[in-house]
């Protein structure tokens, strides 16, 4: 296990999840209801002043998956979706890109080309729902590995130079392409500024590459067991356990749960 600064619980004040191979295994797999149940008490126990951080989500997924999970979890802090892109206010009930996001028209455009593809090759699969970015999967046609690839070609033959607008990261199961500029820390950054919680009190939990920007940016961070290896380099603390339990581990190394066996008081 590593070895790593307990901090002082208060100074935590918000706990910012990825969900894919965090709060899930991902895609398809079901959630841990009675993971949902400790995250949703957190959160409650927060709203009504107590001793306890508020929980919200930093992910790739579409807007309403992220306002589904935030049910779930009883969140009432902003969260942050499409990988940076966009911001969900449960307090109103708004979606909207991030201020300052590039032109829009760029990712419109791909996103035809992708569906176009999708549709009459059948060689990739663009995840439904996005606005601002688009995620795309791999088929027996094209693997993951080489959808970066395939996805440069397609974009210079339908944008030509105007495909230096966007941007190609992987995640943990598909390729991700976003407005360049745009990452996970934009949504972080937005998110503070909402909150008016620093990342300075904040501690931020993710698996994938497209984590490192908002990773880099809490003063604290974690990762499961499952996490790619950059992440693991970067992070101040990585569970020997993965997904859910690595997140129930984590928790509890920050003193945000108490630790197995410990007396309840």
């Amino acid at each position: 296990m590593s070895s790593i600064p307990q901090p002082e619980h208060s100074s935590i004040r918000l706990l910012v999840l990825d969900v894919d191979g965090v709060l899930s295994k991902g895609e398809t797999e079901p959630f841990d209801h009675t993971v949902l149940a400790i995250l949703s008490e957190l959160n409650r126990t927060a709203r009504l002043g107590g001793d306890a951080p508020h929980v919200t989500l930093c992910t790739g997924r579409p807007s309403a998956y992220v306002d589904a999970v935030m049910q779930a979890i009883d969140g009432s802090m902003p969260a942050v979706f499409e990988g940076g892109a966009g911001i969900y206010e449960p307090k109103g009930y708004r979606f909207y890109p991030v201020p300052g996001l590039a032109d829009l028209n760029f990712i419109r455009k791909a996103h035809d080309a992708f569906r176009t593809r999708e549709e009459t090759t059948g060689e990739i699969m663009v995840q439904p729902g996005k606005d601002y970015t688009i995620s795309l999967f791999p088929t027996p046609a094209v693997a993951l590995a080489d959808l970066e690839a395939y996805a440069h070609t397609l974009l210079e033959t339908r944008l030509g130079a105007a495909a230096a607008e966007l941007e190609l990261s992987y995640s943990a199961s598909c390729l991700n392409i976003q407005p360049a500029g745009c990452d996970k820390s934009t949504g972080l950054r937005h998110l503070s500024s909402r909150t008016g919680i620093s990342p300075d009190h904040m501690l931020g939990v993710g698996d994938s590459e497209a984590d490192l920007p908002f990773l880099a940016l809490t003063a604290h961070s974690a990762a499961p067991a499952n996490s790619a290896d950059d992440v693991r380099r970067l992070v101040e603390y990585v569970s020997p356990h993965s997904d859910v339990a690595g997140l129930l581990d984590i928790l509890r190394r920050f003193g945000i749960l108490p630790e197995r066996g410990a007396a309840s008081t």
